[in-house]
């Protein structure tokens, strides 16, 4: 985690009185153990800082996934084509 409040100019020991977002977002996630929505937290550094276990690695969200709807798990064909069915109704203004 320091490597992600470094390349925002902070340290762990002025995390706790900084006000970014970067700082608070650390801090919530060391306290609760859910992840915030920062890019800067990535799989490599929360390893790297020991943070989690290299065997939690993936369950970490990457921002890419929010571009496709990435899901940890995979839905079967018929459940696959549903929601996409429904996703697709949805974006297009249906409800």
């Amino acid at each position: 985690m320091s490597a992600a409040l470094a390349s925002a100019g902070l340290s762990l020991s002025s995390a706790a009185a900084a006000v970014s977002p970067v700082a608070r977002a650390a801090k919530n996630f060391s306290a609760i153990g859910y992840q915030p929505p920062q890019n800067t937290i990535t799989p490599d550094s929360l390893v790297a800082e020991e943070f989690i276990p290299e065997n939690l690695r993936s369950a970490i969200v990457k921002p890419e996934y929010f571009d496709t709807g990435y899901r940890l798990l995979e839905l079967d064909a018929a459940n696959e084509t549903a929601w996409r069915n429904v996703w697709q109704a949805f974006n297009a203004g249906g409800s």
